[in-house]
């Protein structure tokens, strides 16, 4: 069985695209081929406990065969209340932490937890092994702050930060930028993404210098089905950037 080995050009600015949303409905071989071939792929999988089955979210039979091709490629998204107390009880399933990098996106439409429920999610999280995904917005941005400056110089690095004001709804901010304070820590860019626009929000987060990954969801969606046709729109228009 092919196992795709993960290696991506360094030297790019862009150096990853996390494309979000596959479920038990996308085929597996299309997500192989596309990897082969554009091998800066990120494929994120929402986890969300009470919806696994539904549209954007696989159940753990179609995870665990994703997991068994493209794991190196892999990120996972935790969204509700449900996954972040699976997290404190040690509880997620064990595929779930097979993913390099963990997304954290707690209290994103509603205060579900408290401030240091939310502090003490992040820490567990970085813990467990996973580069961790932070998602920057309004509400977030002085927890974050207060996190990851906190945060042992070892581990900075596995502290990442997605900037996305509006929170998962897939609007674009009015201008891509680099938090001042979260100066060292490696940044991603999302909100309103997809092919149509790709290349004009490559030229606006390439301005600023600094590595970083892209992430969309709704943008690479038909009928509210994750479509592979925008996917590979997507990857290809990044390889193509310079």
């Amino acid at each position: 069985m092919l196992v795709i080995k993960k290696s991506i050009p360094m030297n790019h600015l862009i150096e990853r695209v996390s494309l979000t949303g596959a479920d038990d409905r996308t085929e597996l071989s299309r997500l192989i081929d596309l990897t082969a071939r554009y091998p800066r792929v990120e494929w994120a999988l929402l986890y969300v406990p009470h919806n696994e089955g539904a549209p954007r979210n696989p159940q753990r039979a179609w995870r665990e065969a994703f997991f068994a091709r493209l794991a190196d490629y892999s990120a996972v998204h935790l969204c509700g209340a449900l996954a972040f107390e699976q997290l404190l009880q040690g509880t997620l399933p064990a595929d779930i932490l097979e993913a390099p990098r963990l997304q954290l996106n707690i209290n994103a439409r509603k205060p579900d937890f408290s401030d240091e429920q939310v502090l003490d999610v992040y820490a567990r999280a970085l813990a467990l092994g996973p580069e961790i995904i932070l998602q920057y917005h309004p509400q977030s941005a002085a927890l974050i702050e207060r996190f990851a400056l906190a945060t042992p110089e070892t581990d900075r690095e596995r502290v990442h930060i997605l900037m996305d004001a509006s929170r998962g709804t897939g609007l674009a901010p009015q201008k891509w930028s680099h938090p001042e304070r979260l100066d060292e820590f490696f940044v991603g860019y999302a909100g309103g993404i997809g092919p149509e626009n790709i290349t004009t929000v490559l030229q606006d987060i390439a301005i600023l210098g600094r590595p970083c990954w892209i992430d969309m969801e709704s943008g690479i969606r038909s009928d509210n089905q994750f479509d592979a046709d925008k996917a590979e729109a997507v990857l290809h228009a990044a390889a193509e950037f310079r």
